[in-house]
């Protein structure tokens, strides 16, 4: 599945690999301890290239339901723009 945000680069958007409930819970867990952590981690299990990996790890919500850009609290889907602030979050059960 290919994801955009409309307020980061790259335009095109990144390829999101198919996380499992393991590994979205790994990801989270290295993310909470360091972001670099993560984005190594993400790296290494998908193959893909830090700028990738970073755009991931930039958009995951740090708490569940609640835009990382501005606080919007309704949000609904996994992968969605905020209605307010239009910006892309990756909305993962914590």
């Amino acid at each position: 599945m290919k994801i955009k945000c409309p307020k980061c680069l790259p335009k095109e958007g990144v390829e999101i690999p198919n996380f499992t409930l393991k590994h979205k819970q790994e990801i989270i867990q290295f993310l909470d301890n360091s972001p670099m952590n993560a984005i190594n981690y993400i790296k290494a299990e998908f193959s893909i290239n830090s700028t990738e990996a970073k755009f991931i790890v930039q958009h995951i919500n740090k708490i569940q339901n609640r835009c990382n850009r501005c606080n919007f609290k309704q949000l609904d889907n996994e992968y969605g723009i905020c209605p307010k602030c239009n910006s892309l979050n990756i909305n993962w059960k914590r």
